[in-house]
C-alpha cells in the first residue's frame, strides 16, 4: 500500500535513486518510471530542505506529489486534486500513526504524547471499567437498569480487547512475516468494534433512563464518561480533525499544481 512505502522513504537517509524508483512504480500502478524520474524525485527533496543524512516525510511527500501531479499532466482538474487529497488524508494519517511510528521506533515526543493518551484511552479507563464494574452492583440499588454495572464491565473488556487487536493490525501491517496474518487481524476488529458499539448503544439508552441517585454516583459518572464524552471526542476528531487534514492536503496539491503550471507555461484542463 501507498502508506507504508511511502513511510519507508521518509524520516531516515536519503534513500537512493534506485529505491525510490521502486517507489514511484507502486505509486505509479506498476507503469514504466524511469532512473531520470527517480533523480528528479531525488533532487527535489533536497531543494526543499531534505539532506543527504535525513529526509522528513513532509519533503519527500511534496517531491513525490510534484513528480506525479507532472507526469498526469500540466493542469490537474479538481476532481482528480480531490481524489489525490483523500488518498493524501489516508496516507498522512497512516504515516502519522503512533502506534505504527511507535513499531519503527520512532520513539519522538509526539510519538510518545500520542502513545501516552492512547495507553490511557484504551488501557487505563477501560481498567477502570472493569474494576468499577465488578466492585459495584447496581441490582443492590434501586436502579431502573440493574444490568447498568456489567454493561460498564463488558464495555471495559471490549475496549482493551479492541486496544490488543489495533495493535495486531498494525503490527501486521508493519511487519510483513505478519502478512499473512492481516485479514484475521482486520476482521477480529470488525467484529469486536460491531460488538462494542452494541454495546454503547446499550449503555446510551440505560445512561438515558436512570439518574445517579438511583444507581450510584461513581458508576453513573463513569458510564457518562464512556458512552458519552468518549464517543463526543472521537466524532469531534472524526468530524472536524479528518476534514482539516483533506482540506490541507487539496490546498497543498492545488498550490503545487499552479506551480507546475507557471513552470511549464500552462496547458488544457482535463
Amino acid at each position: 500500500s501507498v502508506g507504508p512505502v511511502l513511510a519507508s522513504l521518509s524520516d531516515c537517509a536519503m534513500p537512493t535513486t534506485e529505491t525510490i524508483r521502486e517507489a514511484l512504480l507502486v505509486f505509479n500502478g506498476e507503469h514504466p518510471v524511469s532512473l531520470e524520474e527517480a533523480e528528479y524525485v531525488r533532487h527535489l527533496a533536497l531543494a526543499l530542505g531534505g539532506s543527504r543524512q535525513k529526509v522528513s516525510a513532509k519533503q519527500m511527500r511534496m517531491a513525490i506529489a510534484a513528480w506525479y501531479l507532472h507526469i498526469e499532466r500540466r493542469a490537474t482538474s479538481n476532481g482528480r486534486l480531490a481524489r489525490h487529497a483523500v488518498s493524501g488524508t489516508a496516507d498522512r494519517v497512516c504515516i502519522y500513526n503512533p502506534l505504527q511510528r511507535f513499531c519503527r521506533g520512532q520513539w519522538d515526543p509526539i510519538t510518545l504524547s500520542f502513545m501516552g493518551m492512547f495507553f490511557v484511552a484504551w488501557v487505563v479507563v477501560p481498567t477502570m471499567a472493569i474494576w468499577i464494574g465488578v466492585s459495584t452492583n447496581t441490582a443492590d440499588y434501586p436502579c431502573d437498569s440493574p444490568f447498568f454495572s456489567h454493561a460498564v464491565e463488558i464495555t471495559g473488556c471490549l475496549t482493551l480487547g479492541q486496544a490488543l487487536v489495533v495493535f495486531l493490525v498494525t503490527g501486521a501491517w508493519e511487519c510483513t512475516a505478519l502478512s499473512k496474518c492481516r485479514l484475521c487481524s482486520c476482521i477480529s476488529l470488525g467484529f469486536v468494534s460491531m460488538a462494542l458499539v452494541l454495546v454503547w448503544l446499550m449503555g446510551f439508552w440505560m445512561l438515558m433512563t436512570t439518574t445517579p441517585s438511583r444507581c450510584g454516583f461513581l458508576i453513573w459518572e463513569f458510564g457518562n464518561l464512556i458512552w458519552i464524552v468518549a464517543p463526543v471526542l472521537c466524532l469531534v476528531f472524526t468530524c472536524c480533525c479528518i476534514p482539516c487534514i483533506y482540506l490541507h492536503e487539496y490546498l497543498q496539491n492545488k498550490r503545487i499544481d499552479q506551480r507546475l503550471m507557471l513552470q511549464g507555461g500552462g496547458g488544457d484542463e482535463e
